[in-house]
Parts: structure tokens; C-alpha cells; sequence
């Protein structure tokens, strides 16, 4: 991948389970490489109801929504789909740089 023109190259098996168990001790922030770290951010209720496609997260913040964090349920909801609805108490768990992080709580507020 690097040979043709990547800059950064991730390998889902081996970071994959890095973040999972970082996500399970709760961590706040986790950085994973140069430049990107996962990131826990609560659902703010400006987006209450709308879904991650219609959230437009990526394209206002540049990070990307890996997982949900449903309240009461134990299990992440990994990979969700564009679909997915944001509800209250609800968390993203995104994966971004500092910056990306930094924009997203600030969009965010």
C-alpha cells in the first residue's frame, strides 16, 4: 500500500483489537499511531434523532464514527451504519487526529 501512494497504512486485525480493548477500559482518548487516536465523544443533542448520514460527522469534524456506545447495553455497536440513529445518552466512538478531536467537541458544544 505504501508503494502505491498511501501515507498511513492500518492493519484492522492488529490495531482492530488494540482500540476494542482500549474502548472496554473506558479510556477516554487512545492514541493508536502518529497523528490518530480513538476517541469517546457523548451524542450532543443538537443531534438527538438524527442519524449518523444525516450528522454529516466526517465531513464537518473529519473523524470517523467506529462505534456506538448505547446506554444499558454492554456491547459496542461496531462499524454502525450510516443509518444508525443518534439518540440521548448515547456515545460515538470516533477515530481521528487531535485536531479532528479538538473540532469535534468544539462543533460539538
Amino acid at each position: 500500500l505504501y508503494a502505491a501512494g498511501a501515507d498511513f497504512v492500518v492493519s484492522n486485525a492488529s490495531v482492530g483489537a488494540n482500540i476494542l480493548m482500549n474502548i472496554l477500559e473506558k479510556k477516554e482518548s487512545i492514541f493508536l499511531a502518529e497523528g490518530m487516536q480513538v476517541f469517546r465523544f457523548p451524542v450532543p443533542p443538537s443531534l438527538h434523532g438524527a442519524t449518523l448520514r444525516t450528522s454529516r460527522l466526517r465531513s464537518r469534524t473529519g473523524g470517523t464514527v467506529i462505534a456506538l456506545e448505547r446506554p444499558g447495553e454492554e456491547e459496542l455497536a461496531v462499524l454502525p451504519p450510516p443509518d444508525s440513529l443518534l439518540e440521548n445518552g448515547m456515545s460515538l466512538i470516533l477515530i481521528g487526529s487531535a485536531e479532528q478531536e479538538a473540532l469535534c467537541r468544539q462543533e460539538f458544544r
